[in-house]
């Protein structure tokens, strides 16, 4: 499915010189944008935009990840936080940044055999130092999947449940608009013109109506079993 997209100029004032804003919108009608990723692209090179390094956090509750779709700067931590009363096992198994959190509830570690807690055990922080699209598993549970989008650049935001957005605004010019999503397809690419004092932009965009579901296996290479129950995989 192709995305299509376009800009409009729309009633509202952007803070001139501070901020470029704009909103989501679906040409088939009213649709939740809660997390949409937008970005400018080719941002490397414009004027640095300093920003600490930071732990985020994306939480497991009710078996799933929350948020399920969370951008970050390339270099951040993402604590996977366990809420819920089961074990979970948060993996990706891509291949610039792999890593297996091991079996775990709260903070607290344990062996495959479920009863044999590892005192100290390692750590549900996790960094992504390279720019670049993530997706996230638990081992246990094949319908707990998340994404993380890292950037090497500051003019990145996410858009609330409206698609209401925020970036950095860059100097005036001609640039081109990224903007992700769970059920965008594809990447849309929006050209757009951005002057100081420019109206908020309304940029349109055709989701899917549901998330397209990802197929993927366990952490060693296998089929999930028939149920959710914990069955032991080696890596």
């Amino acid at each position: 499915m192709l995305v299509l997209a376009f800009v409009l100029a729309a009633a509202g004032a952007a803070d001139a010189g501070e901020t470029l804003r704009g909103r989501l919108t679906s040409a088939s009608g009213r649709a939740d944008f809660e997390g949409y990723t937008v970005w400018i692209e080719d941002a490397g090179k414009l004027p640095a935009v300093s920003q600490e390094s930071s732990v985020r956090v994306m939480s497991q509750v009710n078996k799933s990840f929350s948020p399920a779709w969370l951008a970050v700067r390339a270099g951040d931590k993402i604590d996977f936080e366990n809420l819920d009363n089961v074990f979970h096992n948060v993996f990706s198994l891509d291949k610039r940044n792999p890593f297996d959190l091991g079996l775990y509830k709260g903070k607290r570690h344990f062996a495959a055999d479920l009863k044999t807690e590892i005192q100290g055990g390692d750590t549900t922080l996790r960094a992504f130092g390279a720019a670049g699209k993530y997706q996230i598993f638990c081992n246990i549970h094949p319908d707990m999947v998340a994404t993380v989008v890292a950037f090497d650049h500051g003019y990145f935001a996410q858009s609330d449940k409206n698609g209401v957005f925020t970036l950095p605004a860059p100097p005036p010019g001609r640039y081109t608009l990224g903007v992700d999503g769970p059920r965008l397809r594809e990447p849309a690419k929006i050209p757009i013109e951005f002057a100081a004092g420019a109206p908020l932009l309304s940029v349109s965009v055709s989701p899917a109506r549901r998330a397209a579901k990802v197929k993927h296996t366990r952490k060693d290479g296998k089929d999930y079993p028939s149920d959710d129950d914990y069955a032991p995989a080696s890596k």
